[in-house]
C-alpha cells in the first residue's frame, strides 16, 4: 500500500542512469540514511530510502522512499513512492484495533518526511544536467585529426586544403603558423 506517488518527466535524457542512480543515492548517505540501489532491466534504476529513526519498521510494515527512474526518448521518467509497504490484510486490522497509536506515530513520521520526495526530485534533477553536460562536452571536444583555420579558427575536415569558411589555404601538417609571409 502506498501513502504517496508522484510521477515526473525530465527533459533531459543521459545513455546510462547508473551515475545518476549512486549520487542519488550518495546524497542521501550523507544524511544518514540507508539505501540500496538495483538497476532495471529497461536501463533505469530503482532506489530506496529508509532511515530508522524517522522511518520505522514495526508490525510487519516498513515506511520507506522508493524511486524509480527509466529512460524515454529525449528524457528521464521518475516514480516516486512514499508509503507503507508490506501491509497484509489480517496484520493490518489487528494492528489497527490493537495498536493504533504506533500506526499513528509512523504515519505522521510518513506525513512529515514528505518532502524527501521533492529532494530527491531535485537531485536527480542536477546530476541529470551535470551528467548530460559531460557527455555533451566529450562529443563536442576537437578531434586530432580536425583541422583549424589559423585566420578564423573554424573547423575544417582532416583533408581540406583551405578554409570552408574564409578560403584561407591551411598549413600542411608539420608546417608552421607562427610566421607570416
Amino acid at each position: 500500500m502506498g501513502a504517496f506517488s508522484s510521477t515526473k518527466t525530465i527533459p533531459i535524457a543521459v545513455a546510462d542512469l547508473g551515475p545518476v542512480a549512486n549520487d542519488l543515492v550518495l546524497h542521501f548517505r550523507q544524511q544518514g540514511y540507508e539505501t540500496t540501489s538495483q538497476p532495471t532491466l529497461t536501463g533505469g534504476w530503482d532506489v530506496s530510502i529508509t532511515k530508522g529513526g524517522v522511518f520505522k519498521a514495526g508490525l510487519g510494515t516498513k515506511t520507506a522512499l522508493k524511486i524509480e527512474t527509466a529512460v524515454g526518448r529525449n528524457q528521464t521518467n521518475l516514480r516516486v513512492r512514499l508509503g507503507v509497504f508490506g501491509l497484509q490484510a489480517i496484520p493490518s486490522a489487528i494492528s489497527l484495533l490493537l495498536f493504533w497509536p504506533l500506526l499513528a506515530t509512523q504515519i505522521f513520521g510518513l506525513v512529515r518526511q514528505s518532502h524527501l520526495d521533492d529532494e530527491a526530485i531535485a537531485c536527480i534533477e542536477d546530476s541529470l544536467k551535470m551528467h548530460a553536460a559531460q557527455s555533451t562536452a566529450a562529443s563536442v571536444l576537437p578531434s586530432r585529426q580536425q583541422r583549424f583555420c589559423v585566420e578564423c579558427g573554424s573547423v575544417n575536415l582532416p583533408n581540406a586544403s583551405s578554409c570552408s569558411k574564409c578560403g584561407v589555404k591551411l598549413p600542411t601538417t608539420g608546417q608552421s603558423v607562427s610566421g607570416t609571409a
